[in-house]
């Protein structure tokens, strides 16, 4: 059985998704949450194969709460739930972690969906108009030069990279002190508060995507 957990702020959304997924010989529906302000709590608790995270909800977007799963846990599959095709909201999710998308509506797809996030199958895009889409957009994106020149440190250089590959605060500190610099988690913090401010931006999610459209870090 695969097991399933679901953030999703719309009750009439979560008793739609059991629904589903009760009548699913495979799949087993643990639990629904109405917000995901404490997701790293829920996933440790629950153990999941697979997470169900709706993109907007209040308090926590389905975004944030990616990025702190998978800082806390790595290999956490989760499955983005989408109304709307939101390049940016797309293009952030995909840079975080992201291991699918699926249309809220595509109710009859989204067992199917599931099974291919666990077992690792396909491309990390479920809905065709979402994979033309995405991949339309990283084809212009990450070609893109950004416009608007922005001059780092090495050491920010080194955050910003810390930041693209999912590190933690903590971790980057340690990464980079292995690397040669002699660098504590304060002064990281305070790499990443000037990072925002030369990228006028006041979000980690924001801060990768500028990073990785302005081409100053790769994608490994």
């Amino acid at each position: 059985m695969i097991r399933v957990i679901l953030f999703e702020d719309m009750a009439p959304a979560r008793k739609s998704t059991k629904m589903i997924l009760d009548n699913t010989k495979d799949i087993y529906y643990a639990e629904g949450f109405e917000d995901a302000k404490n997701a790293v709590k829920v996933v440790k608790k629950f153990e999941p194969d697979v997470i169900l995270m709706d993109i907007e909800m209040p308090k926590v977007n389905g975004i944030d709460a990616l990025i702190k799963i998978k800082q806390a846990i790595p290999n956490s599959k989760i499955l983005m739930l989408t109304a709307l095709l939101d390049d940016d909201k797309i293009f952030a999710a995909i840079c975080c972690g992201a291991a699918g998308y699926v249309l809220k509506d595509d109710d009859e797809g989204l067992p199917e969906n599931i099974r291919c996030v666990y077992e690792e199958k396909g491309n990390a895009f479920y809905s065709q108009s979402i994979a033309y889409k995405a991949q339309k957009l990283i084809q212009s994106k990450l070609m893109r030069k950004n416009p608007k020149y922005v001059e780092f440190t090495d050491l920010e250089i080194k955050v910003l990279q810390g930041l693209v590959d999912g590190k933690s605060r903590p971790n980057i500190a340690d990464w980079i002190t292995k690397n040669g610099y002699n660098i504590n988690l304060d002064a990281v913090s305070d790499h990443i508060k000037n990072i925002f401010r030369k990228f006028q931006v006041n979000s980690a999610t924001s801060a990768v995507r500028e990073a990785i459209l302005g081409g100053y870090v790769v994608l490994i």
